[in-house]
This record gives structure tokens, C-alpha cells and sequence, in this order.
């Protein structure tokens, strides 16, 4: 998908490793991109395990968790600081309208 230059939706049955086969790219393409923004929507339930394993797994990768504050608040930060990692949820995704 990547070398297409589209994104991409990974769905399968739990316990099968889809978050670190999408962190352990993410590493990858951010030692040759690092200028580069990701999104990454998830139901608000994953956000804690995202952080965890992108802690666990990929420390150095700029991570920014866009959830727990107002809209507004959360789309300031990330127009003034993005990050390499940006994580939200569908329902904030769509109340921030610069994102």
C-alpha cells in the first residue's frame, strides 16, 4: 500500500500481532521519513494498548495521542506540534476539522 501511495485498514481477529506488524513498519519508513505525519484512527478501547506497545516496541518513534481533551484543544496541538504518530479516535477524527 505504501509503495502505492494509499492508506490502508488492517482488520482481523485479535491476538494475531496487527499492532506491532504496523508499528514495526512505522519504525521502518520513519528512519527515511521523518518529516513524514501518520494518522492512525482506533476505537477509543486501543488507545492505552497503542501507547504501550509504541512504548514498548518503538521508543523512539514521535508518538502524540490526539483523545481526552476538547476538539478544539487537541486540533491546536496538533496544528502547532504534530507528530510523527498521531493517534485518535473516529469520533474525535471527526470533530477536528484541520485534521
Amino acid at each position: 500500500m505504501e509503495k502505492l501511495g494509499f492508506g490502508a485498514c488492517l482488520a482481523d481477529d485479535m491476538g494475531l500481532g496487527k499492532t506491532l506488524q504496523v508499528l514495526t513498519f512505522l519504525a521502518w519508513y520513519y528512519r527515511s521519513n521523518k518529516d513524514g505525519r501518520i494518522l492512525l484512527i482506533v476505537p477509543a478501547s486501543l488507545i492505552g494498548n497503542w501507547t504501550r506497545e509504541a512504548a514498548k516496541f518503538t521508543p523512539k518513534l514521535p508518538v502524540q495521542i490526539l483523545h481526552g481533551s476538547a476538539a478544539k484543544i487537541l486540533e491546536d496541538c496538533y496544528m502547532a506540534h504534530p507528530s510523527y504518530l498521531n493517534i485518535t479516535t473516529y469520533g474525535m477524527a471527526l470533530r477536528m476539522d484541520r485534521l
